[in-house]
């Protein structure tokens, strides 16, 4: 379904969030699910000055390159491997951005629905996705 969006909805969604590492969870304004994949990351432990500088100047440089916040699950990743996703994606062209920040969606989304539909309720086809 996200897929068949026009791509000025697509990029509104990817408006529609908070950055990486940024002010809101500096602040603890996070949602509890973005408390959690951040956390899961090792984004919300107090990162070191370095690394905090990296996120502001990537999140900064990200946002004014493409106009939208940059997407990645954070699930199954952490700080390293969220900075090297900056540093592969900044040189993408804005529909490449546009579709992997889709794609990041489509996994942060799967992931939130596993929270709460206990497996054994789900389908086998869509818990071997």
């Amino acid at each position: 379904m996200l897929d068949e969006l026009p791509s000025k909805v697509k990029e509104g969604l990817l408006r529609g969030t908070v950055d990486l590492a940024g002010r809101e969870a500096r602040e603890n304004k996070l949602t509890s699910d973005c408390k959690k994949e951040q956390g899961a990351a090792g984004l919300l432990r107090g990162l070191p000055e370095k690394d905090q500088t990296l996120f502001n100047d990537f999140n900064a440089r990200y946002k004014a390159k493409f106009g939208f916040t940059f997407f990645i699950c954070a699930i199954g990743n952490n700080v390293e491997s969220i900075l090297n996703g900056f540093r592969n994606r900044i040189g993408n062209s804005r529909e490449e951005e546009v579709n992997t920040g889709i794609n990041e969606i489509k996994k942060i989304c799967w992931h939130r629905i596993c929270d709460i539909v206990p497996s054994s309720t789900m389908p086998d086809y869509l818990s071997k996705l």
